[in-house]
């Protein structure tokens, strides 16, 4: 028999695997038929009986079918127990397809580990409008073929995305895995031309619309400024800086809880005093130290925060705006903030602590911001778990 053609596809932890292209779904005219549901599964696929791991090769054994292969360009990172211990959980909850119309008989399982598992083919989505585009590629609102469950695609042409960006956002989305204030990854998989990561979809808009509909009333900041606080610290926790949070980039689940989203031009491995020098980001909300090109750590997703919070209590920003590039980048380097004659003075001195123009000095990598006195009512616990409602939900939702 004739040996089908192969292709890379994206693997867990930015490694590479096989499978063939495979025909692209026809989209639909509409999102109507598309309802959210809980805990839907797709087909049940035979179960791996053995997998045995080390930093070389993998070994999968399928109904006693044993196919061999050596890895390629395998990071040495983690330990082996911990590799071990995590292929054994997958091993147990895990569901692979044996056989697919992308891979043939190649063994597939899920990018991210999981209660459950989705599929690794475009096809087994129906694909419905555009939730947003930009140079990456775009957004598709999608669901589950057997199914209305809804996902969110990003579907990037990979002669424009370099194969290591795609690599990396796959990695820091892993990384984030469980932080509820943090976009989810279902699965990440690729066909000769496009790359696909399937994440969850969040349909509650984005802060940006927020800040159209007027200031935030004082408990309402406090409490989306203690989930993005949230959100922030658990990507600094791991070595990432976003280096692209502005409201687009935040949005709002269906109870009204934040999301930031994108990590497509996010910084890997800043732990500690370590620091990068690339710039990157919407000038508007980059840090002074990054228009400087000098290096910087997560202080620049601090003062990001900052100039989000300015927008959310006073609907402008904190400095000039307009179309002149050199003017914007000269205001965010040498003028004040912009405060209103009337401003509470536990929101304004945070704001000053966060668009502090010396890094050195910035709230958020400098001092805690959890004591700042605008939190002292604040149940971090109760944040970091989501059990706090939304002071928004009956005032925003329509």
């Amino acid at each position: 028999m004739e040996r089908r053609p192969h292709l890379d596809l994206v693997k867990d932890g930015g490694l590479l695997r096989n499978t063939e292209e495979i025909p692209q779904t026809s989209l639909v005219k509409s999102a109507a038929q598309c309802s959210h549901k809980e805990g839907g599964r797709g087909p049940v696929a035979p179960r791996i009986i053995k997998i045995r791991r080390d930093f070389n090769r993998e070994e999968i054994k399928v109904e006693r079918r044993v196919k061999k292969r050596k890895w390629r360009n395998v990071p040495e990172t983690g330990n082996i127990e911990e590799e071990k211990k995590k292929e054994d959980e997958i091993s147990k909850s895990s569901k692979v397809t044996a056989a697919s119309e992308e891979g043939g008989a190649d063994a597939k399982r899920p990018r991210v580990a999981g209660t459950r598992s989705f599929p690794l083919q475009i096809s087994s989505y129906r694909l419905h409008e555009e939730l947003g585009k930009g140079a990456f590629g775009k957004v598709m609102l999608a669901s589950l073929a057997d199914s209305s469950e809804c996902v969110a695609i990003k579907i990037m042409q990979k002669e424009d995305q370099p194969k290591e960006l795609i690599e990396k956002e796959v990695r820091v989305l892993e990384a984030v895995r469980g932080c509820p204030y943090l976009c989810q990854l279902h699965a990440a998989f690729q066909t000769e031309r496009e790359a696909f990561l399937v994440m969850e979809h969040i349909i509650g808009g984005s802060l940006l619309e927020v800040i159209t509909k007027g200031p935030l009333r004082m408990d309402a900041l406090i409490f989306y400024a203690a989930e993005m606080v949230c959100g922030l610290q658990h990507l600094h926790a791991k070595g990432i800086v976003h280096r692209d949070i502005k409201p687009v980039n935040v949005l709002l689940n269906e109870k009204d809880h934040i999301k930031i989203i994108d990590f497509g031009i996010a910084a890997e491995n800043l732990f500690g005093q370590s620091t990068t020098s690339c710039s990157h980001g919407t000038d508007l909300y980059l840090a002074p130290e990054v228009l400087m090109k000098k290096t910087y750590d997560a202080g620049m997703d601090w003062w990001a925060l900052g100039h989000i919070l300015f927008s959310l209590v006073t609907c402008r920003m904190p400095f000039y705006s307009g179309a002149d590039k050199e003017q914007r980048i000269n205001s965010i380097l040498h003028d004040p903030p912009a405060f209103p004659m009337c401003m509470n003075s536990r929101i304004k001195d945070l704001l000053e602590k966060l668009l502090e123009k010396d890094p050195e000095k910035r709230l958020g990598v400098h001092g805690n911001i959890r004591e700042h006195p605008l939190f002292r009512n604040i149940d971090w616990a109760a944040v970091e778990s989501q059990k706090l409602k939304s002071p928004l939900q009956s005032t925003y939702r329509k």
